[in-house]
């Protein structure tokens, strides 16, 4: 179980970081694209992160699923919490920014949709980064766990 304790706070820091490079250099780049290559830049920009975001997005859902159902320990509290802003992310993600990007993929660059969806990814990176804070608290307690326990 400590290696899906670590793989789930090497996911959720991966993830963190890659959502705020996104929300501070990458969607606000979106405005400067142009017009007339934006619906070509915005489709790429959709299959070339969908590689790069489904997998550890996947892990870090049943990961963190598993962990909070299979854990009777004391920080089962802030595994179930973990969780469910995983799943809140998973919403937000399928409910605010997916219909964003597909908008912008179909009619092209809106000042009003890239406001929402910068809007809406601001919440999923205020997400992300307290999930990565419970996963160090978490991380933090497992190791003073096992501390205590070789003393």
């Amino acid at each position: 179980m400590a290696l899906a304790y670590i793989l789930l706070a090497a996911v959720t820091w991966f993830m963190t970081g890659l959502i705020w490079f996104v929300q501070i250099v990458h969607y606000p780049l979106f405005a400067g694209v142009g017009s007339d290559r934006f619906i070509d830049y915005i489709k790429t920009h959709c299959n070339l992160t969908g590689m790069v975001v489904i997998l550890p997005m996947v892990v870090q859902l049943l990961l963190a699923g598993y962990l909070a159902i299979s854990s009777r320990a004391e920080n089962s509290t802030l595994l179930w919490i973990n969780f469910g802003l995983v799943v809140i992310i998973w919403a937000l993600t399928g409910l605010a920014s997916v219909p964003c990007l597909n908008a912008m993929c179909a009619e092209g660059f809106s000042q009003s949709v890239h406001g929402k969806l910068v809007l809406t990814n601001w919440l999923r990176t205020i997400l992300w980064t307290t999930c990565s804070i419970l996963m160090t608290v978490i991380l933090l307690m497992q190791q003073s766990n096992v501390t205590s326990n070789n003393t």
